[in-house]
């Protein structure tokens, strides 16, 4: 049932995925996101973060929606799906710092919480890049969807 789902009806998990992102933003709503690449430094707030997940799941949602009437490849639509929500997920659940860290309020911080520090921002950098990467993936899908044989329309 759930292969069939997806495989017939992308855009809805994407679209309930756009659902739990905005409630785990109205939880952490001052939770931070540290991002600190070479020199710069930027700090994202847990909303603003959770606005361009929502905005990449329902161009997503929409591209399926649009495409739903063509016989998609069954293995990307997995890929696509499963990553996109699950990057999202992920990333929304466990990364950013409570308003009450020691970062947030100027302090100095010791080896091991900059360790720790370090490792989330390296967690934020690789989930943002493979989400890109799984996002070319859908254009991939879409433009060979595209050119396929008209007749192999579902």
């Amino acid at each position: 049932m759930l292969k069939k789902f997806i495989t017939e009806k992308p855009f809805l998990p994407l679209s309930f995925t756009i659902v739990a992102v905005m409630l785990i933003a109205v939880f952490k709503r001052d939770y931070l996101a540290d991002l600190q690449v070479n020199n710069a430094y930027i700090v994202v707030p847990i909303p603003v973060l959770a606005g361009l997940f929502t905005v990449i799941l329902a161009i997503s949602s929409l591209a399926y929606w649009l495409i739903r009437k063509r016989k998609s490849i069954n293995q990307l639509t997995y890929v696509h799906v499963f990553g996109t929500t699950g990057i999202a997920i992920y990333l929304m659940c466990f990364l950013g710092l409570p308003p009450d860290s020691k970062t947030a309020l100027g302090y100095s911080l010791s080896i091991a919480e900059y360790q720790k520090l370090e490792q989330l921002n390296n967690q934020l950098i690789i989930g943002i890049l493979v989400l890109g990467l799984i996002q070319l993936l859908l254009i991939v899908h879409i433009i060979l969807i595209l050119v396929r044989d008209p007749k192999e329309v579902a």
